[in-house]
């Protein structure tokens, strides 16, 4: 796949017969990078080996790209460099092997060791702390909120355990740059007049999981209120968003994944007023 969203570029490195690792773990890049690694030829077919997003998350903060794979000695491999959404600028790229721009010298980026690589202090998002949901209760499987209008009421103060498996992907709008390309299930909250809070900050919680939150009727319009994608202190592949809510509103959410992926994951939703009581039953 390539992004429609952004430009990219692209770098040959010929295989070691060892694992290959490229990064572009740097502080120095102008922009959050997403990147694909190939096998094949530009002319004709190619496939691909590895794609990697935000894995420097677990390097140096950073929301860019870390790839490792084992290489077959000899075998040409395609690395495209694209920005995650709309992003561009320039960029630091280095392998453990020989990696070589295959673009003009005035868009291909110079390679770099890895002991040039630190901290993305710049880039880091900002983490805000969520208190420790309440013990989940168990809920049947998925397929039953698949549907806007078959949403699970979330109660204020409650933690469930839902599932994305066997979901499908729905065609409600984007709230983000991002197109939605994995399933999801959906909840209904209401207003309190107070900030809401919803999160998925939890031990149990697989996906790289986003979240759409909306008004309006699932048989009419839905209008995006706030979207989430990361943010959870301690869980930098979960996602947490506040939003001062309307007394009496009902609020949609599609929870999801950024990756095209499916799994369960524990949802919590707050009254910040109030705080988490006991997990629904």
């Amino acid at each position: 796949p390539v992004s429609d969203t952004a430009p990219g570029v692209w770098y040959k490195i010929i295989g070691t017969g060892n694992d290959i690792t490229v990064s572009t773990c740097f502080e120095e890049n102008e922009f959050s990078t997403r990147m694909f690694v190939y096998e094949g030829n530009c002319t004709g077919s190619m496939t691909c080996v590895v794609t990697d997003l935000a894995g420097c998350r677990e390097v140096d903060g950073s929301f860019s790209s870390i790839a490792t794979w084992p290489s077959v000695l000899g075998r040409d491999y395609m690395v495209l460099v694209h920005g995650l959404g709309l992003g561009s600028g320039s960029f630091l790229i280095s392998a453990d092997g020989e990696l070589s721009p295959t673009a003009s010298p005035s868009t291909a980026e110079p390679s770099v060791s890895p002991s040039s690589a630190k901290p993305s202090a710049s880039m880091r998002p900002s983490l805000s702390h969520q208190p420790t949901p309440s013990p989940p209760t168990p809920e049947p499987s998925a397929n039953f909120n698949d549907e806007c209008s078959e949403a699970k009421i979330l109660n204020m103060g409650s933690s469930v355990i839902g599932s994305t498996i066997d979901a499908t992907i729905d065609d409600s709008p984007d709230c983000s740059i991002f197109r939605k390309t994995s399933p999801g299930v959906w909840y209904k909250i209401i207003g309190t007049g107070n900030e809401i809070t919803i999160h998925t900050c939890h031990d149990d919680t697989e996906l790289f999981s986003e979240m759409s939150i909306y008004e309006g009727s699932c048989l009419g319009e839905l209008t995006c209120v706030v979207y989430a994608i990361w943010g959870c202190d301690g869980y930098p592949y979960h996602s947490t968003v506040t939003w001062p809510s309307v007394e009496g509103r009902e609020y949609m959410i599609l929870v999801y994944s950024f990756f095209n992926e499916v799994g369960s994951f524990v949802i919590t939703v707050v009254d910040d007023e109030v705080g988490e009581v006991a997990p629904q039953q």
